[in-house]
């Protein structure tokens, strides 16, 4: 799981991993057709440039919402 911080960063409470990206397959296999609310990926650049996921948690739409509200953006010119 997470927590917001007050500076807009997502704490997660489980370390990152390359092996991120397995585990949210078996997750996502496993809920079968139950609705996701909402999911969370910290997304990092390995060395050859690639974006891979080494973090993720599901979450309510109010986290998500919220998560919207206080994380930076890009700004629209």
């Amino acid at each position: 799981m997470t927590q917001a911080t007050k500076n807009g960063n997502i704490v997660f409470f489980e370390n990152d991993s390359p092996k991120a990206v397995e585990s949210l397959k078996n997750a996502l296999a496993k809920t079968g057709d139950a609705p996701i609310l909402g999911l969370v990926l910290k997304v990092e650049v390995d060395p050859e440039g690639e974006d891979r996921v080494v973090n993720w948690m599901f979450a309510e739409t109010s986290f998500i919402k919220s998560l919207a509200l206080i994380l930076p953006g890009k700004k629209k010119k």
